[in-house]
Formats: C-alpha cells, sequence, structure tokens
C-alpha cells in the first residue's frame, strides 16, 4: 500500500512539473532571477493621502471620476456653470466652507461642511474658500479655490488633508491658493466689479 501511495505522490509531482512550471516543486534559473520592475502609475494608491474618500483610496465607496457618492466632478462643473450663468457680468460669488469648532482644548465636534458651499465643489475640508466668478465674456466662468496645504505635522493629529495640488487635479479649479495666503490677494477680485 506504502509503495502505491509513494507511486502516486510522484506522478502528482511530475503533473505539477508540467503544469506549473513556477511552483514550489520545481523551479526553473529562470524564476529565481529577478524580473524587471514594471510601474504603471507615479504614485502608488497607497501613498495616496486625501482630506476625504475618492475613487484612488475607496474604490469600494466610489466609482472613477466620482469626487462624492453618485456625483461626478463634472456635475460638480455644471452646478458652478449654472451658478455663473444667473451671474450678471463682471460679478463673482464668494463661498466659505465651514470650521472646526471645538468642544474644548484640542478635541472638536465632527465635522459637517457648509451644504452651500459643497453643492458646488464637493469639496469636504474645513476652512476653504470658493470664489466663482462670471467674466463679460459669453459662457465661460472661473473656479478659484483655497484650501489648506498639506503639513505632515498638523495632519498627524488632525487627519490628511487634500492639499492645493489635489484641488487642481481632483476638484478642477482654475487656479488654487493656500489659505495662509488671504483672499484679497486672488487677482480676481481685482477684475470683478459686483461681489456677492
Amino acid at each position: 500500500m506504502r509503495n502505491g501511495l509513494r507511486a502516486l505522490g510522484r506522478q502528482l509531482r511530475s503533473n505539477v512539473r508540467k503544469q506549473a512550471p513556477w511552483s514550489s516543486v520545481h523551479r526553473s534559473p529562470r524564476a529565481t532571477q529577478a524580473l524587471p520592475y514594471r510601474s504603471y502609475a507615479s504614485v502608488s494608491a497607497a501613498e495616496l493621502q486625501f482630506g476625504q474618500p475618492l475613487h484612488e483610496t475607496h474604490p469600494h465607496l466610489l466609482k472613477p471620476g466620482e469626487i462624492t457618492p453618485g456625483i461626478s466632478a463634472l456635475e460638480y462643473a455644471q452646478r458652478r456653470s449654472n451658478l455663473a450663468s444667473k451671474l450678471p457680468k463682471n460679478s463673482v460669488a464668494i463661498l466659505a466652507a465651514s470650521e472646526l469648532k471645538y468642544r474644548s482644548g484640542p478635541v472638536f465636534y465632527e465635522f459637517h461642511q457648509d451644504s452651500d458651499f459643497f453643492y458646488l465643489t464637493g469639496f469636504n475640508e474645513p476652512e476653504a474658500v470658493a470664489i466663482i466668478g462670471k467674466s463679460a465674456g459669453e459662457g465661460d466662468h472661473v473656479f478659484h479655490l483655497f484650501v489648506r496645504a498639506k503639513d505632515p505635522r498638523v495632519e498627524q493629529w488632525e487627519g490628511s488633508r487634500s492639499g492645493t495640488q489635489a484641488a487642481l487635479d481632483v476638484f478642477n479649479a482654475d487656479e488654487v491658493f493656500s489659505t495662509s495666503k488671504y483672499c484679497d490677494k486672488d487677482p480676481i477680485l481685482r477684475t470683478f466689479v459686483l461681489v456677492w
């Protein structure tokens, strides 16, 4: 009986060698050589950190192109365009995001974004300012966003921030500034007559 089991084991091992040359039973000299590293993205998805869930970090929650569940970046751009079309020529609308509200000391309440700001931008971080302007020309509008800059020391305690680069790439702002700069430094405010 033992001889029969050994023969069966030998037969199974030889079948495995034929079907799966990468298995632990049989290793070819090529299998032990290092394969060239192939990279498809300049940044690993594991290294990406944003102040809110995005498709790159939470593909189980968001589809490609979505900024918030069920709402794409294109839809947010159309909402801003709708607002801009209703503004008088040479005017600008300034929207402020909510701020963090502290309970006591360093402990803060759960953050809830201002609904108007969130409806037009999809940006779900505190202390941001959106400027949507309509120029004298027909159709087009400008969208500037002031956001908190990335700061690893602060993010360690308060959580990740999207930062200025994500505001350009993900939220499709025309220009982005850090909130450490004042809004009156934005050149868009000098070119428009009415401020809403």
